[in-house]
């Protein structure tokens, strides 16, 4: 990284120079640098890659309060004359949220009604768990792993049995229905969900040990809401329109499919995408941006992640990656 033409520039600019013998605090050219990259995915790669320059060679930047993070926008969406930019995934989804909860009501089967800030509570109780399920879902469809969750398979207990795995062909049928011919049998550690169509055999297979996994156990909190709002189809109503709902992921996206219509949304792909005008009301102007100051809360902590991620030793790193690649809920690609 020393040995990049952008770094050495960057050494020259701030006027300190790097290393125990060279580094001078008191010649910094500036007190508020920052960083800026991209609100995607390559840009957080870029901010990692400085953030690990300032912290190996010029901690005192940070320690001095002297380094920031611009907070860029991901998205801007536009309904009717009106424009919002919103920084991130999360920040557009509880915009969305919030724009889908006017004059929205879900009637349950026993006929109780939930709109405003109950209603916003059980979406984003159904997005956390269309979140975890998604991840399960690298397995097996989507609805394969709702049905099991509707039917206690991923209970927190671990361990599998045919008496769940009868229960979750139940469920299945219940939300497809038994047409669709799926059968569900426990056997060797394993669940296998099978069905014939059109005379090919389609199966899926999950193993026990996935019943114990954090997406799981993210299910198993949530099985009384589960219970509660999914045991039977319930009903979405909004501006005249009504959607029947029988799972999480279908609750969380209606409402997310009622606050995107009639709106533009645009995902910028890099700051130089915007025009100058966007940018600096967004990003640059000192009265409208926003900026992350870098600290370092936890000395041991901030150094056990920039080694494992950033050091020279590649297998810590190679661990990370494998133990965490599967709960990648929503990666750029």
């Amino acid at each position: 990284m020393l040995g990049s033409q952008e770094i050495g520039t960057l050494i020259t600019a701030i006027g300190t120079g790097i290393g125990r013998d060279e580094f001078n605090i008191e010649k910094t050219r500036y007190h508020k640098i920052i960083i800026m990259t991209d609100a995607d995915v390559d840009g957080s790669h870029i901010r990692t890659l400085l953030l690990t320059f300032f912290f190996r060679q010029m901690r005192l930047l940070i320690d001095k309060g002297y380094l920031y993070i611009a907070q860029p926008p991901l998205y801007k969406m536009k309904r009717g004359g009106n424009d919002v930019y919103l920084k991130d995934d999360e920040a557009l989804e509880q915009h969305l949220l919030t724009s889908s909860l006017e004059d929205a009501v879900l009637i349950l089967a026993d006929k109780r009604e939930g709109s405003g800030s109950d209603l916003r509570e059980a979406v984003e109780t159904a997005g956390k768990l269309t979140a975890a399920a998604t991840i399960l879902a690298k397995r097996m469809p989507l609805a394969l792993i709702e049905a099991g969750a509707l039917a206690h398979v991923f209970d927190g207990k671990g361990g599998g049995s045919e008496k769940k795995a009868q229960f979750w062909q139940m469920a299945l049928q219940k939300l497809v229905g038994e047409q669709a011919g799926w059968t569900c049998r426990f056997a060797g550690g394993t669940y296998t969900l099978q069905r014939i169509v059109r005379g090919v055999e389609e199966i899926h297979l999950m193993e026990e040990k996935s019943l114990l996994s954090k997406e799981a156990h993210d299910i198993a909190a949530q099985l009384s809401f589960l219970d509660e709002f999914f045991a039977d189809a319930a009903m979405l109503s909004r501006k005249g329109v009504s959607v029947k709902i029988s799972t999480p992921s279908q609750l969380y996206n209606t409402m997310m499919d009622f606050a995107r219509k009639g709106s533009t949304i645009q995902r910028f792909k890099g700051l130089g995408e915007m025009n100058p005008e966007q940018l600096w009301d967004t990003t640059l102007n000192p009265a409208t941006r926003r900026l992350l100051k870098v600290e370092i809360g936890d000395d041991a902590a901030t150094e056990s992640i920039f080694s494992t991620l950033m050091g020279d030793i590649v297998e810590p790193r190679r661990d990370f990656i494998i133990t965490n690649a599967l709960k990648v809920a929503n990666l750029d690609v």
